[in-house]
């Protein structure tokens, strides 16, 4: 899943193609935040969004944030395709997928954004919030 914080007069839609307007969105956003749960890389959808936002931060790094969230999985198992990772990886690999490679290296990349492990800031997280509802 990818947070896209965008202005933009044309909505993007779910299933949209990649090379699409969400390429078009992703390169003028200012701020992205690419959360990453335990099945993220079951999503062909997602892993080419992450391919496209990892090229893109590498050439207008200075224009834009990228950061990652890690929900329910640990940062390492992103970072070395491990886990659920693997074997959905394994999988689209399985049926033919010629991007499985390039994904691989987008999901390491992914893994080494500055970013939060929702697991150590969830705690902290809660009782901030608690505290703006109650004042």
């Amino acid at each position: 899943m990818i947070v896209l914080l965008v202005q933009t007069s044309e909505e993007l839609k779910f299933g949209d193609k990649i090379d699409g307007g969400l390429i078009d969105a992703i390169t003028k956003s200012r701020v992205l935040v690419v959360v990453f749960p335990k099945n993220y890389a079951s999503s062909t959808w997602c892993l080419d969004e992450l391919w496209q936002i990892v090229r893109y931060n590498e050439t207008a790094k200075e224009l834009y944030h990228v950061r990652a969230l890690f929900y329910d999985v640990e940062p390492s198992v992103v970072r070395h395709c491990g886990g659920n990772y693997k074997k959905d990886l394994d999988k689209h690999e399985e049926r033919g997928s010629q991007e499985v490679s390039n994904w691989k290296k987008a999901l390491a990349k992914g893994a080494h954004l500055p970013g939060w492990d929702w697991n150590n800031i969830a705690n902290e997280l809660v009782p901030c919030a608690a505290l703006h509802i109650h004042v």
